[in-house]
């Protein structure tokens, strides 16, 4: 099936992927064996990461949630929902003690991972992605048409769009 992202761990031992499959694998970097499967998405994997400290690892779906699961056993330990369509892009904050998910649902959630609980929704666009700054105080936005970015504070009652005109799509 195809994969729809792979990262490195961070020790760099490992490389994770996301797949059309409903899964997520982690795989030897040495070896190319696989030595992991994540399970339980209803939908396509569209994104998988690690945590900070790379003992967890976060999953976007298809399925309109976003899961975390555990490195070591590969069982899912919280499942974070909410959305209304696809989640297309899931990521940890620096410290690990929140994530931000984006849902072609045009919102970007903020959730604490301990609890799963919904800290924030911030932003309202069409079918984006979503990083947080290094720091942490910052969250960045970009609708999938790649238009405009949107930034707003860490705790964000709204935002401020930043029009990017030589921004555009690959095939424009």
């Amino acid at each position: 099936d195809w994969v729809n992202s792979a990262v490195f761990a961070p020790d760099g031992k490992t490389i994770l992927t996301a797949s059309y499959d409903k899964t997520a694998r982690l795989f030897d970097t040495r070896t190319a064996r696989k030595i992991k499967r994540f399970e339980g998405h209803q939908g396509m994997v569209m994104i998988a990461v690690f945590a900070p400290d790379g003992k967890t690892i976060l999953t976007a779906s298809g399925d309109n949630t976003a899961r975390l699961f555990d490195t070591r056993t590969a069982r899912e330990v919280k499942r974070f929902e909410g959305h209304q369509d696809w989640v297309r892009s899931a990521v940890f904050a620096p410290d690990g003690k929140t994530i931000l998910t984006a849902s072609a649902d045009g919102a970007t959630r903020r959730f604490m991972v301990s609890t799963a609980k919904l800290l924030s929704e911030t932003i309202q666009f069409t079918d984006g992605y979503a990083v947080f700054s290094a720091p942490g105080k910052l969250v960045l936005a970009a609708p999938a048409a790649w238009k405009y970015l949107h930034v707003v504070d860490e705790n964000p009652d709204g935002g401020r769009e930043i029009r990017i005109p030589d921004l555009v799509p690959m095939d424009e």
